[in-house]
């Protein structure tokens, strides 16, 4: 084999190398990384015989905000007086307590170390976070009922969505499954373009103020899970976030529902810019989203006309326009205007955004036989939306999400140039090791 073919050769083994260490890297990352909410159950860490008969889940979502409440009733099934080590993973707590009915449980925090050292715990395959530990005493056949009550804040993950996922823990070693579970999970200021990907529920079981309710028997299947982007909040956040006085006064008037000051501000902002950071477009939004709660919907449409939505934060934000402006044509009685928005719209997100699509045909938002046949002939959005069909599991669209989220990852770019650094400098090193001598002797 000459120089250059063993040259080829180490550069093919390094690059199947590199993929295949940053796709593991990746997949340990995404299972372990603190963000989102996971719904994390309850965990018996010293695997006493006790059996959760039922449970009830709460939880509301507001924006980054998490707050759970959960409800269990506890037997003990050993036949002897037990004390049970129970704990929750730490998500972003800030708040944490355990009511029994009568009174308030103490409880500590520590690291998994503690677990491992007190507890004699192993795999406990969650981020490697503190943990949230109290014990309760059952006497034999005991039945005992508690409630944990969580406060919580969210971390957005690369690609500035949060995901909520739920029971995808029960079958890790120390959780607990329940017999009976009931679920309610609330959105908050629930938009449907708000919806990013749905895992295990169907769009028909969000209701139209964005609750969730579910229940298992014994077994929980893959668990169910929600990505979803509060874009409202974080449209006007992206301009509250600067440090000048007059954004954040037009963020102040609007979230106070002061709609004309809102626009007064904007327009002063407007004619003289003053944070150069700050895009000017995401003012302009502001500004046109005041008056279209003003009930100003041809001046709404006029302004969102001018603007460059591909600047506008986040990139998902256009989906809300796009209702908006179907909300302000239906206003106007502009059935034209309607019209042209869904011809674009429904081809775009019928395998993209099955939620979306789902809300539009539920409020009568549909194209006529022939304006369907023409949407057909129009080409795929040049970024669709991402999505997961609950429906069996499709192979090829979940490699396709995998390897999205590995682009968008800070991550993979991160662990690649480590691993083709010192890749490269092995096979420098073995082809140094291996360059011939030639020894000359008398």
């Amino acid at each position: 084999m000459n120089r250059g073919e063993n040259m080829y050769k180490k550069i093919r083994i390094l690059i199947f190398t590199v993929l295949v260490v940053v796709i593991s890297a990746a997949a340990v990352y995404a299972d372990r990384v603190d963000t989102g909410w996971k719904g994390y159950g309850l965990y018996n860490l010293n695997k006493s015989q006790v059996i959760i008969y039922n449970e009830s889940d709460t939880i509301t979502i507001n924006g980054e905000d998490v707050s759970a409440v959960y409800e269990y009733t506890i037997t003990n099934k050993s036949g002897k007086n037990i004390t049970v080590n129970f704990g929750y993973p730490d998500n972003g707590i800030y708040k944490f307590s355990v009511h029994d009915g009568s009174k308030f449980l103490s409880y500590k925090t520590r690291n998994p170390d503690y677990l491992v050292s007190n507890y004699g715990v192993e795999n406990l395959q969650t981020p490697d976070g503190r943990w949230y530990l109290f014990n309760m005493v059952f006497t034999p056949d005991q039945t005992r009922t508690i409630k944990v009550t969580i406060g919580a804040e969210m971390k957005k993950e690369d690609n500035d969505t949060y995901k909520l996922s739920f029971f995808k823990d029960r079958n890790y070693s120390y959780a607990i499954k329940s017999e009976k579970t009931s679920f309610s999970l609330k959105l908050a200021d629930f938009k449907p373009y708000s919806v990013y990907e749905l895992d295990g529920i169907k769009p028909g079981e969000i209701s139209a103020e964005g609750s969730i309710t579910l229940s298992f028997d014994k077994s929980y299947g893959n668990g169910a899970s929600i990505r979803y982007q509060p874009i409202d909040r974080m449209a006007a956040g992206k301009v509250n976030a600067s440090t000048y006085k007059k954004p954040k006064a037009i963020v102040k008037a609007f979230n106070e529902k002061k709609y004309n000051d809102a626009v007064t501000l904007c327009d002063e902002y407007i004619k003289s810019p003053a944070d150069s950071s700050l895009n000017l477009e995401q003012v302009k939004y502001i500004r046109a989203e005041s008056s279209r709660l003003l009930g100003k919907y041809d001046e709404y449409l006029s302004a969102v006309e001018q603007l460059d939505i591909s600047k506008l934060y986040p990139g998902r934000i256009r989906y809300k326009i796009l209702l908006d402006r179907l909300d302000a044509y239906s206003n106007l009685n502009n059935d034209e205007g309607i019209g042209n928005i869904l011809k674009g719209l429904i081809p775009e997100i019928q395998q993209s955004n099955p939620y979306l699509l789902y809300w539009l045909d539920q409020n009568g938002y549909t194209l006529s036989e022939n304006e369907q046949v023409d949407a057909a002939a129009l080409t795929e959005p040049e970024n669709p939306v991402i999505s997961k069909k609950s429906k069996g599991f499709d192979i090829l669209g979940a490699l396709i999400n995998f390897i999205t989220a590995l682009r968008e990852s800070r991550w993979t770019y991160t662990i690649l140039g480590l691993l083709v650094g010192f890749l490269l400098g092995r096979f420098t090193k073995r082809g140094k090791r291996k360059k011939s001598v030639y020894l000359f002797r008398d």
